[in-house]
């Protein structure tokens, strides 16, 4: 009788057993659920709560049972917010754009070789020694800019003595025309001979052709006074020069040259490769 309540109280012990075995498998479930996300959880936990017997609930390992419970519940606490937070995904942004038909240019890479819409070589009008360059090479320059100077000294001379010149044949005609007026009357009174006032009306006219004469050499003279001061003939980028302050020029010497890039000239070589790719494009 003695050993009945021993081998009882074993046997109760052997039971118990049983169901913290199961509680420990339950949580390990529980947490590997917990791992995958699955939004079972919640429900394995109702079924262990009512899979416990009783007789373990009043127990001695109460406390036992109890972090064991509170660990479960938090394990299933976040098992339903994981799985309630995987069943809402974000909404999908998706960006749309109105379709408009219109022309697109075609942009490409050539390789090409660029030259002036006008070459312009700049060459004096007059021969002399150079004595001032007044540009800078491979700046832009303007229609009329001057880009040279010659000496001037002989022009002026020159235009001097072709004012000279001027003021002496506009004498010669004033002296015809004081003859020619004085002597009309008298040749019609036969005062004297017709002859006389026809040779005097004669030189009143290469008078004036004499006159003529000397203006045309004043203009020529200012025009070579003015033509030593080189300019240029278009506007754009002045190029090196090809003379020195010193040298002698004239009419057959290249000073320097000018190149219009305003519009500008593209040289392209061309070849079928790029003839081909040009044509699938368009």
């Amino acid at each position: 009788m003695a050993n009945a309540p021993s081998q009882s109280h074993g046997c109760g012990a052997h039971k118990h057993l049983n169901p913290h075995k199961k509680l420990l498998n339950l949580v390990r479930g529980a947490n590997a659920r917990q791992r995958l996300g699955l939004a079972s959880t919640c429900q394995n936990f109702r079924l262990l709560i009512r899979g416990i017997p009783m007789s373990f609930r009043a127990s001695a390992s109460r406390r036992i049972f109890s972090v064991l419970m509170i660990g479960v519940f938090l394990l299933a606490l976040s098992g339903c917010r994981g799985s309630k937070a995987a069943s809402t995904p974000p909404p999908t942004v998706v960006e749309v754009a109105t379709v408009v038909q219109q022309d697109t240019p075609i942009y490409s890479e050539w390789v090409a070789t660029l030259d002036g819409y006008v070459n312009a070589q700049i060459q004096p009008h007059v021969t002399g020694y150079i004595i001032r360059q007044d540009y800078k090479e491979g700046s832009v320059v303007k229609k009329g800019d001057v880009l040279f100077e010659i000496d001037p000294r002989p022009f002026k001379a020159a235009l001097d003595q072709a004012k000279a010149q001027l003021a002496q044949a506009e004498a010669q005609l004033g002296k015809a025309e004081n003859d020619v007026k004085r002597d009309t009357p008298l040749a019609q009174a036969r005062a004297i001979a017709q002859s006389q006032l026809d040779t005097e009306i004669q030189a009143r006219l290469g008078a004036q052709a004499t006159v003529q004469a000397a203006k045309a050499n004043v203009e020529q003279a200012q025009l070579s006074l003015e033509w030593t001061r080189v300019t240029s003939l278009v506007g754009g980028i002045a190029g090196i020069a090809q003379v020195q302050i010193g040298n002698l020029v004239g009419p057959s010497s290249v000073l320097t040259s000018v190149s219009q890039v305003d519009p500008i000239r593209a040289a392209q070589a061309h070849t079928s490769a790029a003839s081909t790719r040009r044509r699938q494009r368009l």
